[in-house]
């Protein structure tokens, strides 16, 4: 998996007919979490490189057939739909936090 200048590039994301590890994914997912806004001058918001929402979804929608324990699937679910809402602004996730200067 690749980071470059900060950015994920899309196609360094294991595609899901590969089936990544359950440890992929999750780690992928977790280095994926946006931080708190800061509501500060100067800074600029986070900007994803085109198809990750795509990526993200179709975690959602896959029923993760290699991985036979469902709560583990849970969690996967719960990262992903988590990592899309963090990306659709303050009214897609239920939980969020903006800090002020």
């Amino acid at each position: 998996m690749g980071l470059m200048y900060g950015w994920w590039l899309v196609f360094d994301l294991p595609a899901l007919n590969t089936r990544p590890p359950v440890d992929s994914l999750l780690s992928i997912l977790d280095r994926l979490a946006i931080a708190p806004t800061l509501w500060e001058k100067g800074v600029e918001g986070v900007v994803d490189p085109p198809g990750l929402s795509k990526w993200l979804v179709a975690i959602i929608a896959s029923p993760l057939k290699w991985i036979g324990n469902d709560e583990v699937k849970e969690v996967i679910w719960e990262a992903a739909s988590t990592r899309l809402a963090e990306r659709c602004g303050r009214t897609g996730i239920y939980r969020s936090l903006s800090l002020f200067k």
